[in-house]
């Protein structure tokens, strides 16, 4: 033990400090890059840069670093759940188009529907939109309010609705009767949840046989 001592009399601790001079050295590194590097570079960027540089390095296929907003696209794909109004939406013809309204979200309590054309949001002129910027501007925190406005075939001027955001969950499965008494079961994606689903939607419908 006295050897033990004598190799690191600071209890440990060396190591600690020499990882502290080495973070103030990056970070040190950051902020000159950020001041006098030809070209303005945000914080953000850099320290973005610098953990994709710390992946690679790895050299593993399966390491990776997220972004909040990829964290946020991440979790919504692999469990169906985002804080929004509850549709679905794609980018046609003649505008952005409502393709889904899904069961007991803000929108479908509302009354949008399948079909709906956005032309605005929070009174903003939404005709131009792409529908990614609907889909960022429609989405926002649980409790938080939004005024989406859209044209309806048939009705001879546009629909505004309040909207208050809320925890949505998208399905992974779906399901329809057919004629015949034939169940037509739909999986969208694979999903945390896709086989509790499964089970529920099997399940329903096979009580009501």
């Amino acid at each position: 033990s006295a050897s033990a001592s004598r190799s690191s009399p600071d209890g440990g601790n060396g190591a600690t400090r020499s990882a502290n001079v080495e973070a103030q050295i990056f970070v040190s590194a950051l902020q000159a890059i950020g001041q006098l590097y030809q070209e303005p570079l945000s914080d953000s960027v850099l320290w973005t840069r610098a953990l994709d540089g710390l992946i690679e390095s790895l050299e593993d296929p399966y390491a990776s670093v997220f972004t909040p907003e990829e964290v946020e696209v991440f979790e919504e794909g692999n469990t169906g759940n985002y804080a929004g109004i509850g549709v679905q939406i794609t980018q046609l013809n003649d505008g952005v188009t409502v393709t889904a309204v899904f069961r007991s979200t803000p929108a479908d309590q509302v009354g949008m529907q399948v079909g709906d054309v956005i032309v605005g949001v929070d009174g903003h002129d939404a005709l131009e939109w792409s529908s990614d910027t609907v889909a960022d501007s429609v989405r926002g925190p649980v409790g938080s309010g939004v005024e989406v406005t859209v044209r309806r075939e048939g009705d001879g001027t546009p629909l505004t609705f309040p909207i208050t955001r809320d925890q949505v969950h998208v399905p992974a499965v779906d399901a329809d009767m057919l004629e015949g008494d034939v169940v037509y079961v739909f999986m969208d994606r694979v999903a945390r949840n896709a086989a509790q689903e499964m089970d529920q939607v099997l399940q329903e419908y096979s009580d009501a046989a």
